[in-house]
Order: C-alpha cells, then sequence, then structure tokens
C-alpha cells in the first residue's frame, strides 16, 4: 500500500488577499477614469468595460488560487497532513469520522453541485476539503482503509 498521497482540494480563503487589490485598482480605475473621461456616456461606457475586463482577470487569477495541494503520509501511529507550508499530525485513534457532504458552488459565474469530505478530530475540530479532481476522492479513500472506516454519505 503506498504510504504518501498527494492531491488537489480547493480553498477559497487565499483569494481575499488579492481581491483588496483588485478593490483598489478598481477605485484608482474609476477616479482616473472620472477625472480624464469628460463626456459622461463615455465615463459610463468605459466604466462598465473597466469593470468587465477587471472580473474576468479576476476570474483567471481565482481559477489557480482557489486549487491548493495537500499531502497524506501514512505512518505507522499517525497521519501526517501537509498543506502551505503547516504540517499536521493526527493519531489515527483521534479520528472520529469522514464525511461526504454535497454542497453547491456558487463562487463561479454559474452555480453548479459539488462535494466535499470533512474529517471530524476528536477534540481538535475538522478539516474539510472541497472537491477538485480524484486525487482528492483517491487519498479519502486511502485514509478511510486504513482506518478500517466508512465514509458517511
Amino acid at each position: 500500500m503506498n504510504t504518501k498521497y498527494t492531491f488537489k482540494y480547493k480553498n477559497n480563503t487565499l483569494f481575499k488577499y488579492p481581491l483588496i487589490l483588485f478593490i483598489i485598482v478598481y477605485i484608482i480605475g474609476s477616479i482616473l477614469i472620472n477625472r480624464y473621461i469628460l463626456i459622461n456616456s463615455n465615463k459610463l461606457i468605459f466604466m462598465l468595460l473597466y469593470l468587465l475586463i477587471l472580473i474576468l482577470w479576476m476570474l483567471q487569477i481565482k481559477k489557480r488560487l482557489d486549487i491548493t495541494y495537500g499531502e497524506f503520509v501514512f505512518n505507522q501511529d499517525e497521519l501526517s497532513y501537509t498543506t502551505l507550508n503547516k504540517t499536521y499530525y493526527i493519531n489515527y485513534n483521534e479520528i472520529l469520522s469522514i464525511e461526504k457532504r454535497n454542497y453547491i458552488e456558487n463562487t463561479n459565474i454559474i452555480s453548479y453541485q459539488s462535494y466535499e469530505y470533512i474529517i471530524k478530530i476528536k477534540n481538535a475540530g475538522q478539516f474539510t476539503f472541497k472537491y477538485h479532481d480524484n486525487s482528492l476522492d483517491i487519498a479519502i479513500k486511502a485514509l478511510a482503509d486504513k482506518l478500517n472506516m466508512e465514509i458517511n454519505e
């Protein structure tokens, strides 16, 4: 059995920092358009075009920033979970359950149904992994097999 599984999952928290930058860029661009465009109808057209370009740019960057890499390493008595330069060590007997839950993904222009895995840890909370590709399914299935535990749906 492979003891190391690398996977991808969605993590919406990383996009909060560039979002502030986009707001500042929009405000600066709006001020420049209002200052240098004299005709009101042209101001409106330029503002809408600028907003559209900025939104499309934000969506492209968001697609890249939402994907986070994680890694499970199955040791003798504990699970080692590494992500975003942090490593968590969890004893196998502290993992209470693994749950698969459906949710509506509404961070894009079009909403769609997806699912997430929730791993509940005794006295420590939980880890949530939103589906991105099959690598997450493989890693969670391997964890459930290692624990001899069913994935609750």
